[in-house]
C-alpha cells in the first residue's frame, strides 16, 4: 500500500525527546487508509534523531475506492430469485463504506409470486488487516402474492406408522385470515374423522425465504395443524398430538 500523505496532527519537542502525532493516508487500487499514529523520536549525541517507538493512538479507518464488482451482489441475489434484472448500481456512499445494487424481480413460483424491487446493500467490512464485502437484503419495495387456494393433501404417520389423511381446502386468502375446509381422518383410537371448516387467524407472512403459516384446528377445536406455505412447497404437521411426525409434504391437487 503506497503512502499518499503524513499529515502532523499535533507535536511537542524538547531537548531530546520529539513526540508526534501523525495521520497516515495510504491507497492501493481498491482501498484508502487511514492511519493515526504517534512517533517517539529521541536525541542521541551518536547517531542523531531516532523513532525508538510508535504506536497507535486512534483505529486505523479505511473506504473503497471502487464500488465490488456486480457478482459480490448477483450471488446472493440468485440464491432468493429465480428471475431478476439489475437496475441500477448506487456507490455515491463508498467513502460511507457501502454500494447499493437494485434489482427488478418478476419471479413466478408455484405458490407466490414476487414482484417489484429489491437492494442488495454491499457493505465494506475489515478483518484483522484484510477487507471484504457483506451483503445484506432489502425487500421494503418488493410485493408478495401468494397462490395457494385449492385443495391440497398429506399423509401423516406416527412412530408407530399409523396414518392420517389430511385433505386442506384453502377457499380464500385475505390479509391475515384465511377460510378453510377440509378433513383430517385419524386412527379411530383418537375419534376417526374431523372436519377441518376453520376460519384460521393471525396468519404469519416471512420473507427470506418467503412462508405463510398458520395453525387450522378441526371444528370442535380438539386438534391443531400446523401449515406452512413456501414459494415452492408447503408442510403440514399434527402439533398437539405426540410421536406423529412434522413437516410432511403437502400436494396440491390438479381438479381439472
Amino acid at each position: 500500500m503506497e503512502v499518499k500523505t503524513v499529515t502532523v496532527d499535533r507535536r511537542q519537542t524538547n531537548d531530546k525527546i520529539d513526540t508526534v502525532y501523525a495521520i497516515i493516508e495510504m491507497e492501493d487500487d481498491s482501498v484508502h487508509r487511514t492511519a493515526y499514529y504517534i512517533f517517539t523520536i529521541n536525541f542521541y549525541d551518536v547517531g542523531g534523531w531516532i523513532i525508538d517507538e510508535q504506536e497507535k493512538y486512534k483505529g486505523t479507518t479505511a473506504f473503497p475506492l471502487k464500488q465490488p464488482d456486480e457478482n459480490v451482489a448477483n450471488a446472493p441475489v440468485g440464491k432468493v430469485y429465480n428471475n431478476y434484472t439489475l437496475k441500477s448500481v448506487n456507490s455515491d456512499n463508498l467513502q460511507g463504506g457501502y454500494c447499493d445494487f437494485t434489482y427488478e424481480v418478476d419471479d413466478v413460483r408455484p405458490n407466490l409470486t414476487y414482484s417489484g424491487q429489491v437492494i442488495y446493500r454491499s457493505t465494506f467490512k475489515r478483518l484483522d488487516d484484510s477487507y471484504y464485502w457483506e451483503s445484506s437484503l432489502h425487500e421494503e419495495n418488493l410485493n408478495t402474492e401468494w397462490d395457494v387456494t385449492g385443495t391440497w393433501t398429506a399423509t401423516l404417520r406416527s412412530n408407530s406408522q399409523e396414518r392420517a389423511e389430511l385433505t386442506l381446502i384453502v377457499e380464500s386468502i385475505e390479509n391475515e385470515t384465511i377460510v378453510l375446509d377440509g378433513t383430517i381422518a385419524l386412527p379411530l383410537r383418537y375419534g376417526g374423522s374431523y372436519n377441518l371448516s376453520y376460519y384460521a387467524e393471525n396468519v404469519t407472512y416471512h420473507l427470506s425465504p418467503a412462508r405463510l403459516s398458520f395453525v387450522a384446528k378441526t371444528t370442535d377445536g380438539k386438534y391443531e395443524l400446523a401449515i406452512g406455505f413456501y414459494a415452492d412447497r408447503a408442510g403440514a404437521g399434527i402439533s398437539n398430538l405426540a410421536r406423529w411426525e412434522g413437516g410432511v409434504s403437502l400436494e396440491k391437487m390438479d381438479l381439472g
